[in-house]
């Protein structure tokens, strides 16, 4: 596992188990998850590999998005109106017939927030989502509004949801050095430790397991 204290660093240490940018894909189609891995990562020559740099480059991107005043932490208001702004976008995004609600079929067929684009979405785990979209029609008319999603809980990981697994220091706060601590992509793919994700590495990683799942699963996944 690896630690990372800058961006450019390579040294590879133990590292803080837990990402807040985890593996963007939830489809164990190895070419899909090749694809989304690379459209989201593979930003720099040589082509077709995964560097470090690169990853921390995406999360670091992130990390400012979430960090609203600036001041190098996030806080829970941060990261409560990062997922509400989140969520207001994948909404109307997949409500396409902007009548204002999602109907099962909008949801079923709605791209997963983040999906990088040039990479052809299909939708798969229709039986989960549509368990996921039940959940959410709380008033069971057969459409999920956008208060409905809004209302959605933070789930098991408590006020930061998956966040909260970074705040090393416990002071209700994610500092840059922890966002950037936990490279969970690497730790999971990186089979030969020297830095860099092959194709080969990606073809050959278990799907489900750890930082291989969380992209792809729709609403409610706006960490």
């Amino acid at each position: 596992m690896r630690t990372v204290t800058t961006l450019s660093a390579l040294t590879l240490g133990l590292a803080i188990a837990g990402s807040a940018a985890a593996m963007p894909f939830g489809s164990c189609d190895s070419d899909v998850r090749k694809q989304v891995l690379l459209a989201k990562y593979d930003t720099v020559a040589p082509v077709g590999t995964i560097t470090l740099d690169e990853v921390q480059a995406v999360r670091l991107a992130k990390f400012q998005e979430m960090d609203a005043d600036g001041n190098g932490s996030i806080t829970t208001a941060e990261r409560d109106a990062y997922r509400a702004a989140q969520k207001q976008a994948h909404f109307t995004a997949s409500d396409t017939d902007g009548d204002g609600q999602l109907s099962a079929t909008e949801f079923l067929q709605a791209t997963p927030p983040h999906w990088p684009e040039g990479v052809e979405y299909t939708a798969t785990n229709t039986t989960r989502k549509q368990y996921k979209f039940n959940r959410l029609d709380t008033d069971a008319n057969g459409y999920v509004t956008l208060a409905e999603l809004q209302a959605t809980s933070t789930g098991r990981h408590g006020k930061y949801g998956h966040l909260s697994r970074l705040d090393n220091d416990a002071n209700g706060e994610i500092s840059q050095a922890e966002f950037l601590a936990n490279v969970r992509l690497f730790n999971y793919m990186d089979t030969n430790e020297d830095g860099v994700i092959t194709e080969a590495e990606i073809d050959a990683a278990p799907c489900g397991r750890g930082g291989h799942r969380g992209f792809g699963r729709g609403f409610g996944r706006h960490h």
